[in-house]
Order: C-alpha cells, then sequence, then structure tokens
C-alpha cells in the first residue's frame, strides 16, 4: 500500500479513481498519481477494493452535458465516509474560468457536498473519435 508522508512520522494512504473516455483524465490520473505516489485504480474496479482503508480518496473523470461522468455511484459509495478528505477533478474542453467551475459545481454537488469535498477543474481536450 503506498504511503504519502505529510508531516514528520505522519503517513496517509491515498486512492485515486478515474473514469476515462477519451483517454484525458487518465493522463491527469496518471500524473497525479507519479507526483503523490498513490494507488490508482479505474472506476470498474471501485467495488473490488476497500475505499476505508484510505484517509484521502481522490476520483477524476471527464464532463459530460456539464455533469462529472459517474460522480453519482462515486458519492455513494464515499457518502458515509465523513472522516476522509474527499477531492473531485473533471477534465473538459470547456476553459477553466470561475464561471466554469462555479457552472460544474452547481450541476453535480449539494450545497453540504461543495462544503465537504475539495474540487478542481482541468482543461483537456475532445477526442470525437472516441465519443
Amino acid at each position: 500500500m503506498n504511503k504519502n508522508k505529510l508531516q514528520k512520522g505522519f503517513y496517509v494512504n491515498i486512492l485515486l479513481i478515474y473514469k476515462t473516455k477519451t483517454g484525458f483524465t487518465k493522463r491527469y490520473a496518471d500524473w497525479i498519481a507519479e507526483e503523490i505516489c498513490c494507488k490508482k485504480i479505474p472506476f470498474k474496479k471501485m467495488d473490488t477494493i476497500e475505499i476505508n482503508n484510505y484517509d484521502i480518496i481522490i476520483y477524476g473523470a471527464g464532463m459530460h452535458a456539464r455533469h462529472i461522468l459517474g460522480s453519482n455511484k462515486f458519492k455513494k459509495r464515499v457518502k458515509n465516509l465523513c472522516h476522509k478528505k474527499i477531492i473531485v477533478f473533471s477534465t473538459g474542453a470547456s476553459p477553466c474560468t470561475k464561471e466554469i467551475v462555479d457552472m460544474i459545481k452547481e450541476n453535480n454537488f449539494t450545497e453540504n457536498e461543495k462544503r465537504e469535498i475539495v474540487f478542481y477543474y482541468f482543461n483537456s481536450g475532445l477526442s470525437y473519435e472516441k465519443l
């Protein structure tokens, strides 16, 4: 199990779950996992792992019609893990502006989730042949 040292003598386990359709989200997941040395799994394997063993759970997916793909299933899975740090990122072709980020949050998170989940948006691109 990968452990990341945050402070002197304090280690955390980080899990990154990603859902990709065109490959852009996987590319970001690869970069993040390499940088922070965490365990990375595809979305389809999410139900095969005990996520409660992790201190920080990151979920990343692309956007479709202003919604983060698979986010409802992910949020149901982590719903009762209030003692865990939850981070969500999405990728999309829209520019990374405050208006776009606010719109994504509004369409994907309840008011409570907005307070509890840390969210990031990464500009990626379009791959029409993979859609």
